[in-house]
């Protein structure tokens, strides 16, 4: 054969069938492995995301119903205490009582905030109650600010008349007050646990108000299911042993010093099946407390 013809031969050859094997072997070894490789960070990158849902849920939760818990005022400030739900009477605005209507309003002095402190709410669980043994009462209405029953009073400050509801038809009664005694103006807090359309999986729910028109509203989560997802604990005096719940009696109430608040945190990842959970405690003292 011509030495032309044998060197086009030679330039027409190329891989055997074992070398092509060989090749498509390595090549799914490596691309299995670049596979396994981003999966497992993708993995990884879910699990730290909801991970990192979880620790500031708990976080942002936990500062606000400790924040409410440490302002709670002297003795009514736990109105109920049970394993899986509490209600605050939550202190807002603070004044003075600089005197009494002819038909038994008070008029109260306050620091000049506008009408923004005191559209709240109002009607939905907002109340007043002076210092010392006081007792709550529901404020029915509030006055525009202004002089009112021959009261004045400085620049920086504002008077309002506040209509109370009759004291026949509340749990606790207005004791006589009298022009100098502290007043503040509270909301009725309750959290609890729940559902809520739209929102999938189990939150803590927190209403404003004890009026028909306060709604329980998705709040922090969410949690584990059962019933150690969102667990109180209340404590008096130097007792390491919680009391038993519900803690009905007023009087036991007004010595809760501490409140431990058992949180199991949950978050789905990947495609929703999967969940990491972790379990928060924190145990609030309440300042005020009796």
């Amino acid at each position: 054969m011509p030495s032309g013809q044998e060197e086009g031969v030679r330039d027409q050859g190329g891989f055997t069938l074992v070398e092509v094997l060989i090749a498509l072997s390595l090549g799914g070894l490596i691309i299995g492995s670049v596979f396994r490789i981003v999966s497992g960070y993708t993995r990884f990158v879910e699990m730290e995301s909801a991970r990192v849902e979880v620790q500031q849920n708990a976080r942002a939760a936990f500062e606000m119903i400790a924040g409410e818990m440490r302002s709670l005022g002297p003795g009514e400030g736990l109105v109920r205490a049970d394993r899986d739900s509490i209600t605050l009477r939550v202190p807002r605005v603070r004044g003075v009582i600089g005197g009494i209507c002819p038909d038994g309003r008070p008029v109260v002095v306050f620091p000049a905030t506008g009408e923004a402190g005191f559209g709240v709410n109002l009607g939905l669980g907002m109340e007043v109650h002076g210092s010392g043994e006081s007792r709550a009462a529901r404020v029915l209405e509030i006055s525009p600010p202004g002089a009112r029953c021959g009261v004045e009073t400085a620049p920086g400050n504002e008077l309002r008349m506040l209509t109370l509801e009759s004291p026949a038809d509340m749990e606790f009664s207005l004791p006589w007050m009298v022009p100098g005694d502290l007043v503040s103006l509270s909301e009725m807090v309750t959290y609890r646990t729940g559902s809520s359309a739209g929102v999938p999986g189990r939150w803590i729910l927190r209403r404003v108000g004890s009026g028909p028109g306060a709604t329980n509203q998705p709040f922090a989560g969410p949690i584990a299911s059962g019933e150690d997802g969102f667990r109180l604990e209340y404590f008096g005096g130097e007792s390491v042993l919680p009391l038993p719940v519900p803690v009905e009696d007023r009087e036991v109430r007004a010595r809760v010093n501490r409140v431990a608040v058992i949180v199991e945190w949950v978050s789905r990842y990947g495609s929703g099946d999967q969940q990491i959970s972790r379990v928060d405690t924190i145990v609030v003292p309440l300042r005020n407390q009796d």
